[in-house]
């Protein structure tokens, strides 16, 4: 007997019951009519649960620090965990250094990687981001003499610069605006630098720069914000399907608290309400 060319038959004999076919072999066009109703429903339903089920699997994520080469960014670490936890998804934590992260999950080396300014993301392949914003945060330049005054990245090309490796957002303004500068791998060096006179400014997040020097008892002068943006979660592009479960959390959790609560010390970095998504 020949094989059907569609699973339902066509529309115009969908009302026949019995009809014979080559051996006289009786087909029943409303059982099979039922029948493909029957397995449309399951595999539709198998499309919705099995990409962001992940049963049994275990994501790895990157994390990074700034203020030292070895560590656990526990509260952003927290934020990620209970987001995951959610969306029903276990996780494993790696520690990274700051831009080997995302060149991991652009080679399918792991599944994601904390956090990534878009502009700077754009540059690799292969990564998707979770459409809702991870963190708000603003760079500002930081120096030890009162008499330097920096408002915006052109006011910078006249002095030397420090910027923190893998922070890929400063690099690209420092390149746009032509200022040249120092790559340093924590901002404890950064600091340190300062103090030493090696360079005359250090452009940072504020809040990082002010828990090294709490400590170390150094006066420094701050500039306004020279940038301000959103950082987003970044996933390999095979996990697409889970980008907008993630991005419910990420918004479930803004809205009750939660990322404000689990930032603990950096809660400044907690994205406010409404979002400006145009930056």
């Amino acid at each position: 007997m020949g094989a059907f060319k569609h699973c339902c038959p066509p529309e115009s004999i969908s009302n026949l019951h019995d009809i014979r076919v080559g051996d006289d072999t009786p087909v029943n066009f409303v059982y099979w009519e039922n029948m493909c109703r029957k397995i449309v429903f399951i595999l539709f339903s198998l499309c919705i649960v099995v990409p962001v089920s992940f049963a049994g699997q275990r994501l790895k994520v990157g994390i990074s620090c700034y203020n030292t080469d070895d560590c656990s960014p526990s509260e952003f670490k927290a934020v990620l965990a209970e987001m995951y936890a959610r969306s029903g998804i276990e996780v494993e934590f790696i520690v990274f250094p700051t831009s080997r992260a995302v060149q991991e999950v652009s080679c399918q080396g792991i599944d994601a990687c904390m956090s990534r300014y878009p502009l700077t993301a754009e540059q690799y392949s292969g990564i998707i981001p979770v459409p809702f914003p991870l963190s708000e945060f603003s760079c500002v330049a930081a120096t030890t003499k009162k008499g330097i005054v920096v408002t915006s990245w052109d006011d910078l090309r006249n002095y030397r610069i420090g910027l923190m490796r893998g922070v890929l957002i400063d690099e690209y303004l420092a390149k746009k605006h032509a200022v040249r500068y120092t790559l340093v791998n924590s901002y404890n060096n950064g600091l340190a630098m300062l103090q030493e006179g090696r360079v005359d400014v250090f452009v940072g997040i504020p809040e990082l720069m002010k828990e090294v020097i709490r400590p170390n008892g150094v006066t420094l002068y701050f500039s306004e914000p020279i940038f301000r943006g959103y950082s987003y979660h970044y996933l390999s592009e095979k996990h697409r399907a889970l980008a907008p479960r993630l991005a419910r959390s990420l918004k479930e959790m803004l809205e009750d608290g939660t990322t404000r609560r689990l930032l603990g010390k950096y809660q400044t970095f907690t994205p406010k309400l409404p979002l400006e998504l145009d930056r």
